[in-house]
């Protein structure tokens, strides 16, 4: 389903994306990129946008639009925590139509994957993914390499006719974050304040080393140039505060570490409850009501759906205690609200 590059970007599969290629001004910015895609989803995608994870690549008059459902990719509890701490998450599509491609064709493979796509007048007009090697005729085959800097993620198309010349280029930080990235912007935003909290969890480790450092050397040149124990003594009882000081600046520190180390318990909780989801039962909405509660709310295509639903998620070894109702159930469609209260130790 993925593979990392380097710096903890997660590059995802392209088949696991709806993809489409609209037509846009140059003129546009990011955002009003992201409002189009966003208003066409909207329109067009077969699921609410609660659940789609998706993103926006564009290159001159084009952009490109894709989309996946949630649960597909949160489906595994390993790969949501990931999703959650990367710095950036994306399918590899995304990357190679911001590519400054000459007109021809094209193919590269990502995670078993075979990906090909033409380019004509200098922008993509076509792609299609297969799972496996390409058969290409005539296709410029090539590897996608990604590599860091300091102002965004540098992208390398390495191709296996030794004749050709590499095609080099880069997307910056703040349009793989505004643009590409599948993650919701509340999402991000945790993200960015965890990575905040843990350079200032590690700014302060490295002042306390630095403290504790000094005190030691004064210590030090105190004691040998104390004439006696009284001396000493008095050096020593000025010192106290100072390594009082230091010890609640430690426990702040040990208190930060904690905070960055938090989950994003709705995502986690969401894609365990995701395992025992029928076809027939579909959520709208979601909340984590405390660190070990979700709340989901949504509709099936009847209240034997629900309840078999409700017995899948009690057989579940990380669930405390499941509680579903039906307030509204017609023919086809049968509203309903589950609460589930999780183990402590899945947190």
């Amino acid at each position: 389903m993925q593979q990392k590059g380097s710096d903890n970007n997660i590059i995802l599969a392209d088949s696991a994306f709806f993809m489409k290629i609209l037509d846009a001004d140059k003129a546009l910015s990011d955002a009003d990129c992201r409002a189009l895609a966003s208003n066409y989803l909207e329109t067009s995608a077969p699921l609410p946008m609660e659940q789609l994870m998706w993103g926006v690549s564009r290159r001159g008059g084009k952009v490109l639009v894709y989309a996946a459902a949630s649960h597909r990719l949160l489906a595994d509890s390993d790969i949501s925590e990931e999703l959650m701490s990367a710095r950036r998450v994306f399918p590899s599509f995304a990357a190679v139509f911001a590519a400054p491609f000459e007109d021809g064709k094209y193919c590269y493979e990502n995670g078993g994957e075979a990906v090909e796509f033409e380019v004509s007048g200098g922008e993509i007009s076509d792609f299609d993914i297969y799972d496996g090697a390409s058969n290409a005729e005539g296709a410029a085959g090539f590897s996608l390499n990604v590599s860091e800097s300091t102002v965004g993620p540098k992208f390398n198309a390495d191709f296996k006719d030794a004749k050709r010349q590499p095609v080099k280029w880069r997307i910056s930080n703040s349009r793989m974050r505004n643009l590409c990235d599948v993650r919701s912007r509340a999402q991000l935003a945790e993200i960015s304040k965890r990575m905040l909290r843990g350079a200032l969890a590690g700014a302060f480790f490295a002042f306390a080393i630095l403290a504790f450092v000094c005190m030691a050397v004064w210590q030090i040149s105190l004691m040998v140039s104390a004439s006696n124990v009284a001396s000493v003594r008095a050096d020593l009882d000025a010192i106290s505060p100072k390594a009082k000081a230091v010890e609640a600046m430690s426990e702040q520190l040990a208190f930060m570490g904690s905070l960055s180390k938090k989950p994003l318990y709705n995502v986690r909780l969401l894609a365990i409850a995701n395992r025992a989801r029928s076809p027939d039962v579909e959520f709208s909405k979601t909340s984590a009501t405390s660190p070990n509660e979700l709340q989901i709310f949504g509709k099936a295509d009847s209240a034997g759906s629900v309840n078999k639903f409700e017995e899948e998620l009690g057989k579940m070894p990380q669930i405390k205690s499941v509680r579903a109702s039906v307030p509204s159930s017609k023919s086809g469609n049968a509203q309903f609200e589950i609460n589930i209260t999780f183990r402590d130790d899945v947190r």
